[in-house]
């Protein structure tokens, strides 16, 4: 996200922006899903087969 920052710009005002725009940077929550995946067989061959070793 960009935030449109001039010198006219107030310090409540900046800070307001700045924080609103932190706020949208989440998009994905990644941890959530932390631990749901269950693979098939052995970690080591199913990296070794996605990396064609």
């Amino acid at each position: 996200m960009t935030v449109e920052i001039n010198k006219k710009t107030s310090k409540k005002d900046k800070e307001k922006l700045l924080r609103n725009a932190a706020k949208k940077q989440m998009l994905f929550n990644a941890k959530k899903f932390l631990g749901k995946l269950e693979w098939k067989g052995d970690p080591l061959t199913l990296q070794q087969g996605w990396r064609n070793e």
